[in-house]
């Protein structure tokens, strides 16, 4: 209207209707522009100055409120983590307070049968065999990280430790009492305590002379000359008391007195059940003619053991002792200890190669193998094909 008037006031020609309605929509942009670019706190326009102002002010308000979800998430996961270490803790400290402990017992495993006559240790000091390797591994299926039940993985292992110069140490100075309990420490990454044992040097305890003729003759006996002398002489160096209690393995010992050679047995049961305090579960991998003497000690003199509970040729079993608190709040044995069976199975070889208890030396073809059930190697063996030649027969 106003454009119409002007055009007549000048003596000009009036616009056509469409100029009007364009120029009309140029003019209104403007001063609507001018308007809310001079008002800032309208936030509903999305055009002209503040409109870009808007867009910018809304990217900052979105990198706050992202830094605010951020921040949140953050915080959120250390909640979260405070809580699984809040739990962690609880089932540790539900770990460490068992209604019952326990403590399982184990033989070594079986031994290889040395050819003494080739230099090598008799069966009596020898190293645990291919079958003997063989059921330290099936032990971990019993008390590994997924333990067969009724039994738990071990919170800690122990072995005994021979503490002479003859019994047979691997490359890794491990006796084979520790060969057998090696393969489940390793797999739940616990560390053998191989500290205790039954000699009397192992805690301050004296032989008493008694006992050592019959030890000598036990383990010299059987052995070479040069492993003979070492063993004889290392006994007879040791310290000695006719007023000491320890008769080792029993040798020389009054005959009411059958406990005799507990020696040095006690002090390791008492490292054992001392550590129930802390540990739930304990493994303990141990020496045939002792085992009847660490028993009596881990049951606390409830039950008197004799070795010959466990014969002699066997590995397979395991005893179990169970503890609970009594009255006093102090740990106490559950009569009786569970006698059971690891049920170890063994497919390999049993003679030469696997070197078990009974292995014949030295091993004659064919006398001694036929006799063994070993299969004899070939004889007068002959390669008839004349087109090879020799170089590649022996690629």
């Amino acid at each position: 209207r106003n454009i119409i008037i002007v055009s007549k006031r000048l003596n000009m020609k009036p616009p056509t209707s469409s100029v009007v309605f364009f120029t009309a929509l140029l003019l209104l942009g403007f001063t609507t522009s001018s308007s809310f670019a001079n008002d800032s706190n309208d936030n509903t326009v999305l055009c002209g100055r503040n409109g870009r102002n808007l867009k910018s002010t809304k990217k900052t308000t979105t990198k706050k409120s992202k830094k605010s979800v951020s921040l949140e998430k953050k915080t959120t996961k250390k909640s979260e983590k405070g809580e699984k270490k809040d739990t962690a803790a609880g089932k540790k400290e539900s770990k460490k307070n068992k209604e019952y402990k326990e403590i399982y017992l184990v033989r070594h495993g079986e031994k290889i049968e040395g050819d003494v006559e080739a230099g090598q240790l008799a069966y009596e000091a020898q190293c645990l065999s291919e079958m003997g390797w063989g059921r330290a591994y099936n032990l971990a299926s019993i008390f590994g990280k997924n333990p067969r039940p009724p039994y738990r993985t071990p919170d800690a292992v122990f072995s005994g430790n021979y503490g002479e110069p003859l019994d047979c140490r691997d490359h890794n100075g491990w006796f084979r009492t520790q060969q057998l309990v090696s393969v489940v420490a390793d797999h739940i990454s616990v560390e053998v305590d191989n500290s205790t044992g039954w000699l009397p040097h192992l805690c301050n305890q004296v032989w008493n002379p008694s006992a050592k003729p019959g030890y000598i003759d036990h383990k010299a006996s059987q052995q070479n000359g040069h492993y003979a002398n070492v063993i004889t002489e290392w006994v007879n160096e040791q310290p000695e008391s006719v007023d000491s209690s320890c008769y080792v393995r029993n040798f020389g010992a009054p005959v009411n007195q059958p406990q005799a050679g507990m020696c040095c047995n006690r002090a390791a049961a008492n490292k054992m059940l001392n550590l129930l305090n802390t540990e739930d579960t304990i493994l303990v991998g141990w020496e045939h003619a002792n085992i009847g003497f660490l028993s009596t000690a881990l049951s606390q003199d409830t039950i008197q053991f004799d070795a010959s509970e466990w014969p002699n040729s066997e590995f397979d079993l395991i005893y179990k002792f169970r503890y609970e608190l009594d009255g006093e709040g102090e740990l106490a044995f559950v009569p009786p200890h569970i006698v059971d069976h690891q049920n170890f199975t063994w497919l390999g070889s049993q003679t030469y190669c696997g070197a078990v208890s009974g292995t014949e030396y030295p091993v004659e073809w064919p006398e001694t193998a036929v006799k063994q059930g070993r299969v004899s190697p070939f004889t007068n063996f002959t390669y008839n094909d004349t087109t090879t030649n020799s170089n590649e027969l022996q690629g």
